[in-house]
């Protein structure tokens, strides 16, 4: 039977663009260049109470991948692939302080930027670029990687995708989001820094290519969905239609021209 695709909305798709958001003009948020930036402190509830709906999904995704990482406390090594200004790193590294946490971006404005407002023993701020992933980021496979609202901005996404198979250990977790709330394909979205916005079909398609598991928000039992449904009960829309996804058994195919 086809699945039934959910409506929602139009503010709803996480499509957009943080700058245009009325309320964050108003709130505290912003952006800077391409970055979010938190700037009335990292309180979801007072991004609720200003109706913040691009804080609150920003501020949302990391709270979610905190729970997540609850489910794996002996994770080591935990890469977050386009940090932006830091607040989210800074965020994970504070409520898992056994783990070392690397926020990594390719802006080193935004980087010194992170690295002056957030401080911790287990945190870390580098900048990189995940499609010369090697030569940039370097050869750490990492336990969990978070990538969120980074893949709609790179142009050779598939190369973003190929390092993180080959950086992230066999067992280990990637959590990602990407506007995909279109019923097709966006390919000149109205944010001039999104190259693309997926839909939900093409995403799904594009990601199990590169993991052998991919679960969906969409799925009742996805894992912590009661982070996004805790929005939903206080009427805040957030539409769990493959945003955020959470990815595992990264597909290695064998390559002669790999050492």
């Amino acid at each position: 039977m086809k699945e039934e695709r959910p409506t929602a909305p139009a503010d709803a798709h996480s499509t957009e663009s943080p700058a245009d958001s009325p309320a964050a003009e108003f709130s505290g948020s912003g952006v800077v260049d391409e970055h979010f930036l938190p700037e009335a402190g990292l309180d979801l509830d007072a991004y609720i109470a200003s109706g913040d709906l691009t804080a609150i999904h920003h501020l949302t995704r990391y709270k979610w991948a905190q729970a997540i990482l609850r489910q794996r406390s002996s994770a080591a090594s935990v890469l977050d692939l386009g940090c932006g200004s830091g607040y989210g790193t800074f965020l994970l590294a504070e409520a898992q302080p056994q783990s070392q946490f690397l926020g990594v971006d390719y802006d080193p404005q935004a980087i010194s930027e992170a690295a002056r407002r957030y401080t911790l023993p287990n945190l870390a701020f580098a900048t990189g670029d995940p499609t010369d992933w090697e030569a940039s980021i370097g050869d750490t496979k990492h336990d969990i990687v978070t990538c969120f609202d980074v893949l709609e901005h790179v142009k050779h996404r598939e190369l973003l995708l190929e390092g993180l198979t080959y950086h992230l250990r066999q067992d280990g977790w990637l959590l990602l989001s990407t506007p995909c709330g279109h019923a097709r394909n966006v390919l000149e979205p109205d944010w001039e820094p999104h190259r693309i916005e997926y839909a939900a079909a093409s995403l799904y398609d594009l990601l199990r290519r590169y993991f052998a598991v991919v679960r969906r928000a969409d799925e009742p039992s996805f894992p912590e969905r009661r982070i996004f449904e805790a929005l939903h009960a206080r009427g805040i829309d957030y539409l769990l239609y493959m945003n955020p996804v959470l990815c595992s058994e990264p597909i290695q195919l064998p390559n002669p021209y790999r050492w």
